[in-house]
């Protein structure tokens, strides 16, 4: 890979932590994968673990970890359990402010 493409990628990433710092949760509480897992689940109204372990991004990583990580997320406020029309329990985004 030529350096271009290298400065090309820390470039996005730089821009990523700005973003996720204006966000609010870019301070280096949450690791990378919480960070991802926060940014999954607020994209997608009815995100469930199961659909955060099948997404592609996420397939290094395994159930156990994910499930870790929303644990996390729950325990800074970041998402909560709440009960659907089915009565099953699913991961959802509190706020992102």
């Amino acid at each position: 890979m030529g350096t271009n493409k290298f400065y090309k990628l820390f470039e996005m990433r730089k821009d990523i932590r700005q973003l996720e710092k204006r966000l609010g949760f870019g301070g280096g509480a949450l690791t990378d994968n919480e960070r991802a897992m926060l940014e999954y689940i607020a994209s997608r109204k009815g995100t469930r673990i199961t659909d955060i372990s099948k997404e592609e991004y996420f397939n290094e990583i395994s159930f156990s970890t994910i499930k870790r990580g929303v644990i996390t997320l729950q325990k800074n406020k970041l998402v909560k359990r709440v009960k659907t029309g089915d009565n099953r329990d699913h991961a959802m985004v509190l706020d992102l402010a």
